[in-house]
């Protein structure tokens, strides 16, 4: 067990969708600054979102003390009339944060909000993936 520690920080148990399209876009944004994702969906759409950080065991190398980022991640629905609707939220310190769309995704604009609070400088990367039942525009 403890050699696995070692090796392993997390174990993680992956839901697998053989008919799930998967996209991914990076951003950057320094500490007090968020990235904006934008989701089109075109028809509705069950699925999730991952906010990934680069794994522990690869930074590990070049910081001996690395440890994941707090990052905080929200879903909002953009309306007709410019306002948002609060869809989802989750926060974590783990190099893949997952959200698992609450109800099926209605066809319209989504705007997702990522904000991760670096712990080392220069590390500034996030990656956001969608993994959805039908093909979404994810930016």
């Amino acid at each position: 067990f403890d050699d696995y520690l070692t090796y392993y920080r997390s174990t993680t148990i992956c839901k697998i969708h053989d008919d799930y399209l998967f996209n991914s876009v990076s951003g950057t944004h320094k500490n007090g600054q968020y990235s904006i994702f934008s989701l089109e969906v075109d028809a509705p759409t069950k699925g999730f979102l991952t906010a990934n950080q680069i794994q522990q065991r690869i930074m590990s190398i070049k910081y001996q003390n690395y440890e994941t980022s707090e990052t905080n991640f929200i879903l909002a629905k953009v309306l007709e009339n410019g306002d948002l609707e609060f869809i989802e939220g989750t926060s974590g310190a783990f190099e893949g944060l997952n959200m698992e769309f609450p109800d099926i995704l209605q066809p319209g604009k989504y705007l997702i909000f990522v904000e991760v609070d670096w712990l080392f400088s220069g590390l500034e990367e996030i990656t956001l993936n969608s993994y959805t039942e039908k093909q979404v525009h994810l930016e």
